[in-house]
């Protein structure tokens, strides 16, 4: 029950500029709340006042730096390190600019050893003169490796024209596991973003766009810096680059290439001749148009994976090729399925004869006309103005009073703001079925709820169907059953759609029960177990649950359990095991679908992917795969996989095991392939292939009344037995 009395006493404020509210489902922006430090720029010299501001940001009491609508003008390079769990924010690229005024060929934003922190809503402008925006790097004895980063709703222009907006691994140490969602990268540069080492892996790009650059994502820059590193490229925008949208000159893994559009650039994909090393490539739901000759070219064995795109121009036959480089009689493996042309010519695919191998030309669409679709800048989420509840101490009980009025605010969307600080948890924590609400921490590991170590419920609970946001805060279950979940969340329409979420658990990280017609989408996904807790599953599909994993890193004893006719699809996916143990890529005795397309998969000592029981089409293709050992079954296919081992250990018809390449060394060689009990190859990629076409994360636009309509945000959830729990049934 809320007393009157209490509401009045609850903080209410009004937080962002926006008079005017956006839709009811869609993103929005809440703050600045009076937690966080404000700067308002002068427009003269604000270097002094930024520094200071960053240099306070994890030691100063304050996690968040907001910069007020305005110019700020800086004439050396900022810096930023040995922090975690921090935010840089400004109210709107639109009218909040950093403009470089420093020594030339110099970055304007320095970063070292800072981890798991968000950055946006700004225009960066180097003035002409800056070498780089980001210069982000990892030099000892800095503690903090670079992870779990977020950079949204930024804009980048006027550098240099051979500077790197987005120098990534800069100093020699890695950086991982980044979403650039909403991003506008604009030339001149030699790159947008520039991955410069081994250890510069899992960047994850969304809704952005790259205009005018030399390259857009690269791990190599010319004659300057051969770098490496892995990158999946999604939903964008790509125009006019001078060398190539996307380019490697090393592999790493793993790369994917969605749902990107590309117009008057050299080059879509270009691969430098790299050898026999294979970086598997998957481009799927691609539109390519007018490249000159090539717009999809790979010097290396690949495999190349060609799904559902669309291709306007480039040179009559053979454009869309790989080859493997530095090779007397080369290699190349290349698959394709549904794609379009403009061309006549059926002759679309290049590989080199008579050694390489192809798996393609089903259902291609040739000599179609094909017009420009043109292209949808993403839109920076609205400041919107919402009442705004805050709990006056930091107990769980002061915490649902605040939920509780939230609640009962009476108007769209009420926020609950919790600001940094630790929040002692002892029961569960709910917000009522069919609320709006939303909770917006100051980050996580700056906004903690923390179980008593007694909670005999989970922390969090979104009682359904929810309507609820949650943002920026991190659960520590402290054994709890269960971190966060969402109950009664199966209904026609309804959507659950997860951005930067880590779950990590002693038993489960992610669970999904039971939840077949609400749609569940986790885009940047990281999920395991426990190195001190063996036996962990990082995603665990039951009673016919349905979801989709867009870009993730696991790591866990047994990485994926899907069972009772439970169908998942998983793309971009970085996996290992945790401590020494070996992997187990798919717990025994499951049923349903699997679809693992373009991953990086590793055990510390010999693990199994063992499909032998499993009751349903497996689909693994394009997958870099170091000490597994491969065992299928029936309705198991393997596509394009490269392994140390190579061969497929199968009991059971229809199988089949198509361009499979052994690792060698540093290269790869091709191995025979395998197939028993398929009596139409084309047919068999079709029905294998079906869910991975039919998957695309679902636009963001309100669920029906009375549907699941949750969506969450950078929430980190650990040290439970489940982590995450998505349920159909209370």
């Amino acid at each position: 029950m809320i007393y009157a009395s209490f509401v009045l006493a609850l903080l209410v404020l009004l937080v962002g500029q926006s008079a005017t509210p956006a839709a009811p489902a869609s993103e929005e922006f809440n703050g600045p709340f009076s937690s966080w430090t404000q700067v308002q720029c002068t427009g003269q010299d604000d270097t002094a006042q930024l520094q200071n501001a960053l240099n306070g940001l994890g030691h100063a009491g304050s996690y968040v730096v907001y910069i007020q609508p305005g110019v700020c003008r800086i004439t050396a390079t900022l810096t930023l390190s040995r922090v975690q769990y921090v935010t840089l924010l400004g109210h709107d690229p639109s009218d909040t600019r950093i403009v470089y005024a420093g020594p030339a060929g110099t970055p304007m934003f320095t970063l070292n050893g800072v981890g798991h922190s968000r950055f946006g809503r700004l225009t960066w402008d180097g003035g002409g003169l800056a070498s780089s925006v980001y210069f982000d790097a990892w030099v000892g004895p800095d503690p903090y490796f670079p992870t779990a980063l977020r950079h949204e709703d930024e804009v980048f222009q006027n550098l240099r024209p051979d500077g790197v907006i987005a120098y990534l691994g800069a100093a020699g140490g890695g950086t991982a596991e980044t979403t650039w969602i909403r991003d506008r990268f604009t030339g001149p540069s030699d790159a947008a973003m520039f991955l410069a080492n081994y250890n510069v892996l899992d960047q994850w790009v969304w809704d952005s766009v790259f205009d005018s650059n030399t390259r857009g994502i690269t791990n190599y820059l010319g004659s300057r810096a051969n770098g490496a590193g892995a990158f999946a490229a999604n939903r964008s925008v790509f125009l006019n680059s001078s060398e190539a949208d996307l380019e490697t000159g090393n592999v790493a893994g793993p790369y994917a290439d969605r749902w990107n559009y590309s117009r008057g650039s050299a080059v879509h994909v270009l691969g430098q001749a790299i050898g026999s090393p294979a970086p598997g490539w998957t481009a799927q739901g691609d539109v390519i148009l007018d490249t000159p000759v090539n717009p999809i070219s790979l010097g290396s064995a690949g495999p190349l994976g060609l799904v559902d795109n669309t291709f306007r121009g480039g040179k009559p036959q053979g454009m869309l090729g790989v080859q493997e480089g530095y090779a007397s009689s080369p290699t190349g493996e290349l698959w394709g399925i549904g794609n379009t042309f403009s061309n006549a010519s059926p002759l679309q695919y290049a590989i080199p004869l008579p050694r390489g191998r192809i798996h393609a030309q089903i259902d291609d669409v040739l000599n179609a006309t094909i017009s420009d679709p043109g292209y949808t800048v993403a839109a920076t989420p609205p400041a919107v103005s919402r009442p705004v509840l805050e709990p006056q101490s930091t107990d769980g009980s002061a915490v649902q009073r605040a939920i509780d009025a939230a609640a009962a605010c009476g108007q769209p969307r009420c926020v609950v703001h919790l600001p940094a600080g630790t929040y002692q948890v002892s029961q569960t924590l709910v917000v009522p079925a069919g609320s709006d609400m939303q909770i917006v921490g100051d980050g996580p590991g700056a906004t903690i709820l923390q179980g008593s170590g007694t909670t005999t419920g989970p922390i969090l609970e979104l009682d359904g169907p929810s309507r609820a946001t949650v943002r920026d805060v991190y659960i520590s279950g402290q054994g709890a059953p269960e971190g966060l979940a969402v109950r009664s969340a199966d209904q026609s329409g309804g959507l659950i759609h997860a951005e930067d979420v880590i779950a990590t658990g002693k038993v489960v990280g992610l669970q999904v029960d039971g939840i077949s017609q609400t749609t569940v989408d986790f885009l940047d996904l990281q999920a395991g177990g426990e190195s001190a807790t063996p036996g962990s599953t990082a995603i665990q599909l039951l009673n016919g649950a349905h979801a989709s994993i867009f870009n993730g890193a696991l790591g866990a004893d047994t990485l994926y359990d899907v069972r009772d006719q439970s169908q998942l699809v998983a793309e971009t996916m970085y996996e290992e095991g945790v401590s020494m143990r070996p992997v187990n890529v798919l717990a025994p005795n499951g049923s349903g679908t699997l679809v693992l397309d373009s991953s990086k998969l590793q055990s510390y000592l010999p693990g199994m992917f063992d499909a032998s029981s499993f009751t349903g089409p497996v689909t693994i293709d394009n997958t870099h795969a170091t000490r597994i050992v491969f065992r299928g079954g029936a309705d198991f296919l393997g596509l394009g996989v490269v392994s140390d081992v190579g061969l497929l250990m199968d009991f059971a018809q229809p199988f089949a095991w198509w361009e499979p390449r052994r690792i060698d060394g540093s290269g790869s060689a091709p191995v025979d392939e395998q197939a028993a009990g398929v009596s139409d190859q084309a047919q068999y990629l079709r029905d294998h292939f079906a869910p991975l076409r039919a998957t695309k994360p679902r636009a963001l636009v309100p669920a029906p009344p009375n549907a699941t309509d949750v969506r969450m945000y950078r929430v980190f959830v650990d040290t439970a037995e489940t982590a995450v729990n998505l349920q159909a049934n209370p």
